[in-house]
């Protein structure tokens, strides 16, 4: 059994060589070139994925030590049941999830939270940017903002069981219009409207979310769902019952707000 001095030196330590570790993983790609059913070599990765073999050896060791793949005798790797959520083409995955957690934006801002504390204001990627996290992502459309939305899009698909599991024993039957606010692609929007057939919606997002949200389009009706591209919520059409907030939205204090309804 761990001491208390045992257990926060691994919260010290640990933590941080995790994340990072599984934000690496994701970034470089490397779960695409494995799979659940197959060993594969280091080296074999490292061929198709122009890596240095003998540092991915390293790191695929590591992501295996965290469960997210299996390491078996010659240096042999496959995915385990975690590793694979990581796979670009995993239903719901979870890569630019852990690359934009991970990466250098949204670690920076932790370094603000004595400075937020002591002042009161919520504001660390403003003080890490000068800009809250939308502006940055508009600003850096293939690096920062490419990261941002796919993540917000893979993340949905979990978000959207949440929320309908949540809403289960929920009467929907008053309710005609629903508002998803940053709503993005329409995962969400799609999941409710294919659970409740009566349902029509709108999603409220930015102009440059459009283009997304029209492939989206086939997973419902587009008689039932439309998008209006806006940055006021007063553009919410008429006959709207119930309207959700997204997990990411502006606010007067905050640049990263949490989920809730209004």
């Amino acid at each position: 059994m761990e001491t208390a001095s045992e257990e926060v030196t691994g919260m010290i330590f640990m933590s941080k060589w995790s994340s990072q570790t599984l934000c690496a993983g994701a970034e470089l790609g490397v779960f695409d070139f494995l799979s659940r059913d197959r060993m594969r070599t280091a080296s074999e990765v490292a061929a198709e994925t122009g890596l240095d073999p003998a540092l991915l050896y390293r790191l695929l060791r590591a992501l295996a030590s965290i469960g997210l793949l299996n390491e078996m005798p010659g240096h042999q790797f496959n995915l385990t049941e975690r590793g694979a959520v990581l796979r670009t083409d995993a239903p719901g995955s979870l890569r630019y999830m852990a690359m934009l957690e991970g990466g250098p934006e949204h670690w920076a801002i932790w370094k603000h939270v004595p400075a937020m504390v002591r002042e009161g204001r919520q504001n660390a990627f403003m003080r890490e940017y000068g800009k809250i996290a939308f502006d940055h992502a508009r600003a850096n459309p293939d690096g920062y903002g490419a990261v941002f939305g796919r993540a917000m899009s893979g993340f949905s698909a979990i978000q959207s069981a949440w929320a309908l599991e949540a809403l289960r024993d929920y009467d929907f039957s008053a309710v005609a219009g629903w508002c998803d606010v940053g709503g993005g692609h329409r995962h969400m929007m799609c999941s409710f409207l294919s659970t409740y057939p009566h349902l029509s919606g709108t999603v409220l997002d930015l102009p440059e979310v459009a283009p997304g949200s029209r492939q989206m389009s086939g997973r419902a009706s587009r008689s039932r769902a439309d998008f209006t591209a806006s940055i006021a919520r007063r553009s919410l059409r008429s006959g709207i019952r119930v309207a959700q907030t997204g997990t990411i939205s502006s606010g007067r204090n905050s640049s990263m707000r949490t989920p809730g309804l209004c």
